[in-house]
C-alpha cells in the first residue's frame, strides 16, 4: 500500500475536506496535502465539500480543480452543520480507505500521511486518527477538552482514544457504510469512535502538534458544549446505539438483501448467493510447525459467533455437509489439506465454489438458507475449523445434495458432464 501498482486503477485514499467559509485557508491546505501524498507515492483523491459557504470558498475550490488538483467538488447549497459536510464528503469517496481532515491546516500534511500508514494491511480492523498533544488553545478550552474526553471514557469505557475529536480520521469504506452515521451536529466524531468500538475496530492514535489555523475562524461556540452533553446522555442512556447495532446485525446476517425465514421455506428468501463473505487470512510456517489465523471479531459483522466452534475432517475425495440451516450461519476455514466449500441456493440451484486450504488461507461465511458442503480435493485428510452462530440443533438441519451423491471427486465429474 506504500505505492500504487502499475495496473491499479483509482485512488488508494479518499480524503473529504469540509469547507465552511474557508477562503483564507483551503487554497493552501488542500495543495499541501496533495503534494505530501504525491511525494509519499500514495495516490490520493480529495473530496472538497463547499458546505454552504457565503464567502469565496466555492470559487477557490473550482480554481483548485481547474489547476489539476486530484479533487472533486461537492456543493451543499445551505449549511446544515458540521456533520453534513463530512458525511456528504465521505459518501462521495471512491477509494477503499477513506477519511476526513479539516481545512484549517492544524494538522500537518506529513502527519496526515502517517495516519494513512497506520492502516497498512489492516484497514478493516483499525480506525486511525491523530492525538493533538500540543494544542495552541486557551486554558479554558483545554480544561473543557480534558473534562469532555474524561467523561466519555467514564461513561462508555476505554475507547482507545484520548483525543476523541482529533482528526484526520481514516477507516475503510466498508466500515463507514456499516457505521450508518446519523449525527446532525458536532457529535459526529464521538459517534465514529463509539461505533468503531462496537464494530470491534482498534482505534490507533499518533501524537501530533496542533498547529495554528492557516486562516479563517473556528465555528465552535459556547452552545456546542451543551450540545455535546445532551448527545453524550442520549447515547449512553438512550437506545440509539442499541437500535443501530440491532439494525446492523439484522442487515449483515441476511447479506444485506436476503430475508431468511425461521422455517425451511426457502422460497421466502431472495434468490441468489448474497451474503457469502470471504476473508483472506494469514498463515505462518517455520521449522516448528505453522500458525493459521481463522477468525477475529473485527472481521465479522457482529463479533465472534456465540454458538460453538468445532473441527470436522474429510478423507480424500469425500464431502461433508450437504445441507443448509434456516436460522444459523457458519464460518469455515481449512487449516490442513486442500479443498473447497461449495455453496448452493436451494431455490435456484445457483452454485459457487470457493477454494480453501493451507495454500489459500481464508475464512468463508455461509449465511442461513444457503446449502453448503466441504469437499476434500487433496490426497491427505482435510481438517476444517467451523464457527457456528448457534449450538447444533437437529431441527435446523435440512439435507440438500450440494455436490450430488458419492465422493466429491465423483461430484466434480458429474458437474463436468452436465456442462
Amino acid at each position: 500500500m506504500n505505492s500504487t501498482p502499475p495496473d491499479r486503477a483509482g485512488p488508494q485514499l479518499s480524503l473529504a475536506i469540509p469547507c465552511y467559509n474557508e477562503q483564507d485557508s483551503i487554497g493552501e491546505t488542500a495543495p499541501a496535502l496533495a503534494r505530501a501524498f504525491r511525494e509519499a507515492g500514495i495516490e490520493l483523491e480529495l473530496i472538497l465539500v463547499d458546505n454552504g459557504s457565503t464567502d469565496r470558498t466555492g470559487e477557490i475550490l473550482d480554481e483548485l480543480i481547474r489547476t489539476g488538483l486530484p479533487a472533486h467538488k461537492v456543493a451543499i447549497p445551505v449549511n446544515r452543520g458540521y456533520s453534513a459536510g463530512i458525511v456528504r464528503g465521505l459518501e462521495a469517496c471512491t477509494a477503499p480507505i477513506i477519511g476526513f481532515v479539516h481545512a484549517d491546516g492544524q494538522v500537518s500534511p506529513e502527519d496526515t500521511v502517517m495516519v494513512y500508514r497506520l492502516l497498512e494491511n489492516r484497514e478493516e480492523r483499525v480506525l486511525a486518527k491523530v492525538r493533538r498533544r500540543f494544542r495552541r488553545d486557551s486554558w479554558r478550552r483545554k480544561i473543557v477538552s480534558i473534562a469532555y474526553n474524561g467523561l466519555m471514557q467514564v461513561l462508555f469505557g476505554w475507547l482507545g482514544a484520548i483525543d476523541i475529536n482529533g482528526s484526520p480520521k481514516m477507516f475503510s469504506k466498508r466500515n463507514f457504510e456499516r457505521m450508518q452515521l446519523d449525527s446532525q451536529d458536532w457529535f459526529l466524531d464521538p459517534e465514529i469512535v463509539l461505533k468503531a468500538k462496537w464494530l470491534g475496530l482498534r482505534t490507533i492514535e499518533i501524537d501530533v502538534e496542533g498547529r495554528s489555523r492557516h486562516g479563517g475562524t473556528s465555528h465552535v461556540r459556547a452552545g456546542t458544549v451543551l450540545e455535546f452533553v445532551r448527545n453524550i446522555l442520549r447515547y449512553r442512556f438512550g437506545s440509539r446505539l442499541r437500535r443501530w447495532h440491532r439494525s446492523l446485525r439484522s442487515a449483515e446476517a441476511s447479506g444485506g438483501s436476503c430475508e431468511v425465514s425461521a422455517t425451511p421455506a426457502t422460497g421466502r428468501r431472495a434468490a441468489g448467493l448474497g451474503g457469502v463473505r470471504i476473508v483472506e487470512q494469514c498463515r505462518f510456517d517455520d521449522a516448528r510447525g505453522s500458525l493459521h489465523k481463522v477468525l477475529s471479531a473485527a472481521q465479522t459483522a457482529t463479533g465472534l459467533p456465540r454458538g460453538e466452534v468445532y473441527v470436522t475432517t474429510a478423507k480424500p475425495g469425500e464431502a461433508k455437509g450437504n445441507h443448509y440451516h434456516a436460522r444459523m450461519g457458519e464460518w469455515f476455514a481449512v487449516v490442513q489439506g486442500e479443498g473447497a466449500v461449495v455453496v448452493c441456493d436451494p431455490a435456484t440451484g445457483e452454485r459457487q465454489r470457493i477454494e480453501l486450504g493451507s495454500s489459500t488461507p481464508r475464512s468463508v461465511y455461509v449465511p442461513p438458507g444457503l446449502a453448503h458442503a466441504i469437499v476434500n480435493d487433496g490426497d491427505d485428510v482435510l481438517v476444517c475449523v467451523a464457527c457456528a452462530e448457534a449450538e447444533h440443533d437437529p431441527d435446523d438441519v435440512f439435507p440438500f445434495p450440494v455436490v450430488g451423491t458419492g465422493t466429491a471427486r465423483q461430484a466434480d465429474a458429474d458437474d463436468e458432464q452436465k456442462t
